[in-house]
């Protein structure tokens, strides 16, 4: 990915967890300094997104198809978003 292509994605993550977290607002302090980041992986024909996250990644992978959705519409077709910690990175 080009520097554009990730500032880009930077843009749409801001937009997405604004949304998110105005129906979550309790989960901010997990969402602080995430970054999404493409992959050159597909899942069933599906881009595939990473979301790293300081903590609860567990738990925000097994919610993350709000983020998935919203992801989709702003990609403008199907994706995969999986979540996980910071230290995998």
């Amino acid at each position: 990915m080009t520097d554009l292509d990730n500032a880009i994605l930077g843009s749409i993550w801001t937009r997405l967890q604004w949304d998110f977290l105005f129906q979550n607002p309790q989960l901010e302090e997990w969402l602080q300094g995430s970054t999404l980041q493409a992959t050159d992986e597909m899942e069933d024909g599906k881009p595939v997104y990473r979301l790293f996250v300081a903590d609860h990644a567990d738990w925000l992978d097994a919610h993350a198809f709000t983020i998935c959705r919203g992801l989709s519409v702003e990609m403008q077709r199907p994706v995969v978003v999986r979540v996980v910690a910071q230290e995998a990175r």
